[in-house]
């Protein structure tokens, strides 16, 4: 057969099988009660409603009647219209009025993803306007609800009668539990334009008990982000403030603004807060602010005052995007007196023993960073004169880093400048800069070896300081400080049965300039230093700039560690410091009475998940008895973990810094939702004794939480009395949150805000 009669039989059979198909299909759609149950079978059509709205039915099986103008569709139907969709096991669709009949298995999908099923559906033909009996659904949170009657219109708004509301999750292997929490109302209005959700005659159920009843309740729905509106209130009262109500009031300005308003009943005065947020396309501004008025006492003497007095506070924070790599901000905190933030802790700044305000911009490109800031204190100590508190401004730092460059190592460069004032007392300005070379080699052998290479300059104009024989400086003082640091330390490494064994002994030595350290030069930012095993080999021991770490010393160490799949992992270091100069009288308690110092230790265990032991050690070089002591060790799993956990200072450079305490307790995860834990806190020595007591039981599952504690404290300041704390707190999924908390009472420790954007910004009435 030639090449052109194939082509003319191929194309004769596909041009018959062609007309064949056509006529078979035609006849199908316009057959009266003719099916086609071939379950391979599927067929569309595309019914043109309008030329803006389309409508799209599939179906195994359809036939069309033109008598009464009805569309008949069978198996696995799927009708769409816009962004709606209806699915269905068999659909009867009027045309002439436009109404379908849904029948088996009925789902319907809306735009936000909400979910109504039943077993019959009476809806019109663009999936607006409809009606059923006995209903279940799915929100797009997935929240579920059942109801008898369902009457959806204009496709938003939802009608139903005799409702079950909940967003809790169903048990899996035991559908027929109660949920956690329901809400069983005789009428449910649902509008998805507005986002409410509004129950009526309702009762809310926990674990199957009812609990509440209301004739009202309106709630935002799985949509809404945010929305005015009064917040969840908290209530309760103490021995300090009495009866305590607070209602708050949150205002969605526009799209990017809120202002929640929150006035506070108390048995001496009422008491305002108000909170403003801002967001704006390269950041952020937060402010929250409050006032009262009522009596405190004022002064180290501890008068209170005859009448009330205005009290308050104030807290805001912002920060901007300038440019890529360039951000300003401040973060600020006032308060009008000393004890205010300690018997209002509601406010959420009970802790604070001082106030830092901050104003700064900072840069970063590379490997380098700039910063410039203003900082202001306010102590919140009795003892603290306010005129004495330093405030710096400005304060300036830059920091460079170089690619790796000369012989592997690394060029930087740190300058500063710094301007600290008091209203009494010395004042101190300040510029350093610091010019250094690191490098770190590692050899064939193992060995690895780090050595720098740092000059440092500073310059300081000092205004009325202070001398021993109570004389005042004021003057302008120079220094130099070279110094160079060289450390080697060679790992040694075996196997061992069942793990890894490692030796890593460690020496250095560093060289410094002695004699830089003067009293004609203040000590503002080196106050406190304690030799450690984190310090230990540093170049430099010491936190700040004023007191310079001038002298040369020996740095030797050695570091076991065993790392075992079967036997956990531990790590044993042990080191000490000599120094070639002397160390001066007022570093005697702080590991560096002589030239040999103490020891520094450190030791670590960890067991799988079961055990875990830390402690950090600096003992006595004459008998290894410890003068610092920082301990702690977990044991157990979360259905029972006891944890322990002491501390013990020297005096350190300040004298009369002592600190020795205890603190124990445990914790239970004793179900898959419940836990318990509890504590002690004691101060040890002649003049110790409690410090805090607390526990706390809490309930979480995947739409209720609940949260409960107790702290007692024992000490006084001022107005501020020893108490209890008492927190009881309930979350309701959608509902918003419900606290009863011992922090909103004054009664103890910080309060814990919900951050989740739900509970900030949903209300409920």
């Amino acid at each position: 057969m030639t090449y052109k009669a194939l082509l003319t039989k191929r194309l004769t059979f596909f041009t018959v099988s062609a007309i064949l198909l056509c006529t078979f299909f035609c006849n199908s759609l316009h057959a009266e009660n003719q099916d086609f149950l071939k379950p391979d079978f599927k067929v569309s059509s595309l019914e043109s409603q309008t030329k803006e709205q389309r409508t799209l039915l599939f179906a195994d099986a359809l036939s069309y009647d033109d008598k009464n103008n009805v569309v008949r569709a069978k198996g696995n139907v799927e009708i769409s219209r816009g962004e709606m969709t209806l699915y269905a096991d068999e659909i009867i669709y009027d045309q002439t009025h436009d109404q379908i009949i849904a029948m088996g298995n009925v789902r319907l999908v809306d735009a936000q993803q909400n979910i109504t099923f039943t077993n019959r559906f009476e809806i019109s033909g663009d999936l607006k306007q409809g009606f059923s009996e006995t209903v279940q659904g799915i929100m797009a949170d997935n929240s579920l609800y059942a109801a008898n009657k369902i009457k959806r219109k204009e496709g938003t708004h939802n009608q139903l009668d005799q409702v079950v509301y909940s967003p809790c999750h169903v048990c899996r292997k035991d559908p027929s539990t109660a949920p956690t929490w329901l809400i069983k109302s005789r009428h449910m209005v649902w509008d998805e334009v507005t986002g409410d959700i509004t129950h009526a005659d309702s009762t809310l159920e926990m674990w199957g008990i009812p609990v509440m009843y209301t004739p009202y309740l309106s709630h935002p729905g799985p949509t809404v982000k945010r929305r005015s509106g009064i917040l969840t209130p908290f209530f309760g009262g103490s021995g300090n403030l009495g009866a305590i109500i607070g209602v708050p009031y949150y205002w969605v300005i526009d799209d990017s603004k809120d202002l929640t308003v929150t006035p506070v009943y108390t048995r001496e005065n009422p008491l305002l807060i108000v909170a403003y947020r801002q967001a704006f396309c390269q950041g952020f501004w937060d402010f929250e602010t409050s006032i009262t008025k009522s009596r405190y006492i004022r002064g180290p003497e501890g008068k209170e005052t005859s009448e009330n007095q205005l009290r308050g506070h104030i807290k805001t924070k912002a920060n901007f995007d300038i440019a890529d790599n360039w951000h300003l901000g401040f973060d600020i905190k006032r308060a009008l007196d000393d004890t205010y933030l300690k018997k209002y802790r509601f406010l959420g700044l009970g802790q604070e023993s001082f106030l830092t305000s901050r104003v700064y911009t900072d840069t970063f490109w590379g490997r380098n960073y700039g910063l410039v800031e203003g900082i202001n204190y306010q102590s919140l100590q009795q003892q603290d004169s306010t005129s004495r508190i330093p405030f710096v401004a400005p304060s300036a730092e830059l920091h460079l880093l170089s690619q790796p460059y000369f012989l592997d190592g690394i060029f930087s460069l740190d300058a500063g400048i710094l301007n600290l004032q008091r209203r009494k007392g010395q004042n101190m300005k300040r510029f350093s800069s610091a010019l250094g070379w690191n490098a770190q080699w590692i050899s064939t052998v193992g060995t690895v070896t780090e050595f720098g290479l740092q000059g440092r300059g500073d310059i300081y104009r000092i205004t009325n300081l202070t001398l021993n024989d109570q004389s005042h400086y004021s003057g302008q003082r120079t220094r130099f400080i070279p110094k160079a640091h060289a450390h080697v330390k060679y790992p040694f490494y075996s196997l061992v049965k069942g793990g890894r064994f490692i030796i890593e002994p460690v020496a250095g030595v560093v060289l410094t300039a002695n004699g830089r350290n003067t009293v004609r030069i203040p000590n503002e930012d080196s106050l406190l230093f304690e030799l450690s095993d984190a310090n230990i080999l540093s170049p430099d021991r010491l936190t700040g700039l004023d007191v310079v770490d001038e002298w040369s010393r020996i740095n030797y160490g050695t570091k076991f560690a065993y790392y075992s799949k079967d036997a956990g992992n531990s790590e044993l270091f042990f080191g000490q410091s000599h120094s070639l100069t002397k160390v001066p009288k007022y570093l005697d308690e702080t590991g560096l009475r002589s030239k040999r110092s103490d020891y520094v230790a450190r030791a670590n265990y960890i067991y799988k998940d079961w055990v875990e032991i830390a402690n950090h050690l600096l003992l006595s070089k004459k008998n290894l008895r410890a003068k610092r002591n920082e301990s702690s060790i977990t044991v157990g799993q979360p259905v029972l973990k006891l944890n322990a956990a002491y501390t013990r200072f020297p005096k350190l450079s300040l004298p009369g810094i002592s600190v020795e305490q205890i603190s124990y307790g445990a914790s239970s995860q004793f179900t898959k939702h419940w836990s318990v834990t509890g504590n002690i806190t004691r101060e040890l020595g002649n003049k110790g004794g409690n410090l805090s007591h607390g526990g706390s039981l809490s309930y979480e599952d995947d739409c209720f939480r609940f949260t409960s504690s107790i702290v007692k404290t024992f000490y006084i300041d001022r107005d501020y009395k020893p108490g209890v704390t008492v927190m009881f707190r309930l979350s309701f999924k959608n509902l918003g949150d419900v606290q009863i908390s011992g922090d909103q009472l004054g009664l103890g420790q910080k309060a814990q805000a919900r951050t989740d954007t739900e509970s900030e910004n949903k209300n409920i009435n």
